[in-house]
C-alpha cells in the first residue's frame, strides 16, 4: 500500500500572522486571501477584508481623478537602509504611491484655491479686506455716509435688519449714535421693537451704551415701555450690571446722573 507524503496532501494549516504580513509585502490583498482561503484565522481574514477595501477606495481614486505626470527619481537615487529591514518603503505600499500623491495634490489645491480666487469683487467674510464692506460692518465702523448713500429709500431703511436685527436696533447694539439719530430723523419709529418686544432704548440700556441712551432719551424713547417678557430699559440696565445707566433711566428727566 503506497503512502502519500506530507509533500502530496494540501497543506491547510492555519498561517501564522508573520506568514500573512510576508505575503502581503509582495502580493495584493485580494490575491492573498483568494490563494490562502481557509487558511486565514479570523482576526487575520478581517485584516485582509480591511485592506482590500482600502485597495479598491485607492484604485477609484485614482481612476476618477485625471493622470499627473510621473514622479522619477535620480538614477542614483538610493532608499536608506534600515536596520534588519531591506528598504524604507515596502513593495506593498509602492502600488499605492501614485493616487497617495494624487489624492494629496487635489487636496491641497481645494485648500488653496480660495486665496487663488480673491479679486476685488468676490464678497463675504472670507474675502474681508478687497471686498466690499458689509452693512454690518460699515454700522459697526460708523460710517454713515455710506449708510445714508445706501439707503437712500426709506421703505428699504424700514425693511433694513442685520441678522433679523432691525438696523435701528443694531446701530443701538453697537453704539454708534449717529446713525442712530439719522436713522430716526428719516421718520423709523424711535419705540418700534424687534422680535423680543424690545425698543432701541432697551437694546442700548442692555448693552451698556450710554450716550446712545442719552441720545434715544432726547429723540422721544419711552422709558416705560416693556419688552415681551416684561422688561423695561433701566431693569435690562441693571440686569446687566450698567448700574449708572439704570439710575439715569429711573430719573424722572432721563439725565445722567452726577
Amino acid at each position: 500500500m503506497t503512502q502519500h507524503t506530507s509533500q502530496d496532501e494540501p497543506n491547510h494549516e492555519t498561517l501564522t500572522a508573520k506568514q500573512v504580513n510576508d505575503l502581503l509585502e509582495t502580493q495584493s490583498a485580494a490575491e492573498v486571501k483568494q490563494q490562502c482561503a481557509g487558511r486565514l484565522s479570523d482576526r487575520d481574514l478581517q485584516k485582509v477584508n480591511g485592506l482590500i477595501q482600502v485597495e479598491h477606495l485607492l484604485t477609484d481614486t485614482g481612476r476618477a481623478l485625471p493622470p499627473i505626470p510621473a514622479f522619477k527619481l535620480p538614477q542614483n537615487y538610493q532608499t536608506m537602509p534600515l536596520p534588519g529591514e531591506a528598504q524604507v518603503i515596502r513593495p506593498v505600499w509602492r502600488r499605492f504611491q501614485a493616487p497617495i500623491a494624487l489624492a494629496a495634490a487635489v487636496l491641497i489645491a481645494v485648500l488653496l484655491l480660495p486665496t487663488a480666487l480673491q479679486d476685488g469683487t468676490t464678497t463675504g467674510p472670507a474675502y474681508r479686506g478687497t471686498a466690499e464692506p458689509t452693512i454690518a460692518e460699515s454700522i459697526e465702523q460708523g460710517d454713515l455716509a455710506k449708510i445714508q448713500s445706501t439707503f437712500a429709500d426709506v421703505e428699504a431703511l424700514r425693511a433694513a435688519a442685520v441678522d433679523q436685527t432691525p438696523m435701528l436696533h443694531y446701530a443701538a447694539r453697537v453704539g454708534q449714535t449717529k446713525i442712530v439719530t439719522w436713522i430716526i430723523g428719516q421718520g423709523l419709529d424711535v419705540n418700534q421693537t424687534d422680535q423680543q418686544g424690545k425698543t432701541p432704548l432697551m437694546i442700548a440700556a442692555e448693552h451698556g451704551q450710554g450716550d446712545t441712551v442719552t441720545a434715544l432719551l432726547g429723540l422721544g424713547a419711552d422709558v416705560t415701555a416693556q419688552s415681551a417678557d416684561g422688561q423695561t430699559a433701566a431693569a435690562l440696565a441693571e440686569a446687566y450690571g450698567y448700574e449708572e445707566i439704570a439710575a439715569q433711566l429711573n430719573q424722572p428727566t432721563g439725565k445722567p446722573t452726577n
